[in-house]
């Protein structure tokens, strides 16, 4: 990527002490830009996450059975619904249900991508090399690992949240079955699975994270190299003593 700079320097002893530092420091403030410029991303990439919109272009939205889901999988949620519960009396378990996920998403409960905070985590600037001039790496490396337990490589999930999965198919279970009737008697979901019912097709939808992201961060990124690497010139210039830019 080219890069204009502008260096003007006047004096005598200056002049070749400035170009000797000149020399011996650019490829460290033209490292500097880049490493600058890399972690500039990496924080657009988790701030279009935690806005569901990178790039500008939005999320699409959770279906309202991902949210119930997750409403009854996350931490403290019980409690939610039952103080919920205490409150609302008599009212329809789903009455009920729908005002809880109205304070969880009141908290942030309910947004795509962020339910364990995993893949923000994961999201890392890595450098290819020994030196940040022989590449820079930002995303979701392939060595990257989750939490034990949480099951599932950072990697897989980024790729599936990134382009989306095919149709695939989960084969249900005797105990997946008793959990449904659990949270069919919680008010989750509005039916029990049928006895004929053996296995359920499920589909994740696109939501690109990276690629928006990258393509709003391109925008004017030479002129922005290009004055991050002037800066650290005009350092060493003023520090050599010499006059000019």
């Amino acid at each position: 990527m080219p890069v204009a700079l502008n260096i003007t320097v006047t004096g005598d002893k200056a002049v070749i002490k400035t170009f000797g530092e000149l020399s011996k420091n650019m490829r460290l403030a033209l490292g500097r830009a880049i490493l600058v410029e890399a972690h500039d991303l990496r924080a657009l990439i988790v701030k279009g996450i935690r806005d569901q919109a990178p790039g500008g272009m939005k999320f699409k939205p959770l279906t309202e059975t991902t949210k119930r889901l997750r409403m009854m999988q996350r931490k403290g949620s019980a409690k939610t619904l039952a103080s919920v519960t205490r409150r609302m009396g008599s009212k329809s378990a789903k009455v009920r249900v729908d005002a809880a996920l109205r304070m969880m998403r009141a908290t942030g409960g309910m947004k795509a991508l962020i339910n364990s905070g995993s893949l923000l985590g994961s999201i890392n600037v890595t450098k290819v090399g020994k030196n940040v001039l022989d590449g820079v790496f930002v995303g979701v490396h392939r060595n990257a690992r989750r939490k034990k337990g949480q099951g599932g490589d950072p990697v897989s999930i980024a790729a599936v949240h990134e382009f989306g999965s095919k149709s695939y198919t989960v084969t249900v279970t005797k105990k997946m079955r008793g959990w449904w009737f659990a949270m069919y008697k919680a008010g989750v979901f509005s039916a029990p699975l049928k006895k004929t019912t053996m296995s359920i097709t499920r589909k994740t939808p696109a939501r690109p994270f990276i690629r928006p992201s990258v393509s709003y961060w391109k925008v004017n990124l030479e002129q922005r190299l290009a004055r991050r690497i002037q800066m650290e010139i005009d350092k060493i210039i003023a520090a050599s003593g010499a006059k000019g830019k």
